[in-house]
């Protein structure tokens, strides 16, 4: 009776041991994440945020990821400014000439996603070891000026307008041109217009 009792205690032990070695190795990888990761910081009157993310074999590899991820995530932020400009604008115009300057407003966003942003730099970053240590992550909080925001939409706009001389005389002559270029510079002082 004992040794029935001894090798159950036997068997359900290797059960044990067999089950948690055949369970993979985690390596914890959303319990110790930042809180500046989980819940990023809104923009402010001097930085507009965003996240970025890389994971790679090589380190250095994983960091310029994770630096592009993050100056995309600016540039969705930046078009999202230039959807609420184009709202604000079709507002302000009449509505015969609005589909003309959706294009214009479709190009900007397409120029300011095409543009290298100036001035973008890490605020926090956090390095990880995965998969057993075979593989980099990185996480990483990217930050843009907004008055450098400002100047790239502003170069985005003129760069779009100045290909077409008769929209862009047109378009300044518009009371919502005018709006606009407030709205960028108050972005250039400090002010988001759609308070991201």
């Amino acid at each position: 009776m004992k040794i029935r009792i001894l090798l159950t205690f036997l068997v359900a032990g290797f059960l044990v041991m067999g089950c948690s070695s055949s369970e993979p190795a985690t390596d914890n990888s959303g319990s110790d994440l930042p809180s500046w990761y989980t819940n990023p910081p809104s923009s402010d009157s001097e930085y507009i945020y965003a996240i970025g993310e890389g994971t790679s074999s090589r380190r250095s590899m994983a960091r310029k990821q994770a630096m592009q991820n993050g100056r995309a995530a600016l540039t969705l932020k930046l078009e999202s400014e230039i959807s609420a400009m184009q709202k604000n604008f079709a507002e302000e115009t009449t509505s015969g000439a609005n589909s003309n300057y959706s294009e214009v407003f479709t190009d900007v966003s397409k120029s300011v996603g095409q543009q290298t942003l100036r001035g973008v730099d890490v605020d926090r970053s956090k390095f990880y070891q995965r998969d057993n240590n075979t593989k980099h992550e990185v996480l990483m909080l990217v930050r843009l000026p907004v008055g450098e925001a400002a100047n790239a939409l502003n170069q985005a706009l003129e760069n779009t307008l100045s290909k077409d001389e008769e929209l862009y005389t047109k378009f300044k002559a518009e009371k919502g041109f005018e709006e606009m270029k407030k709205a960028i510079e108050e972005m250039k002082n400090g002010s988001m217009p759609s308070g991201q």
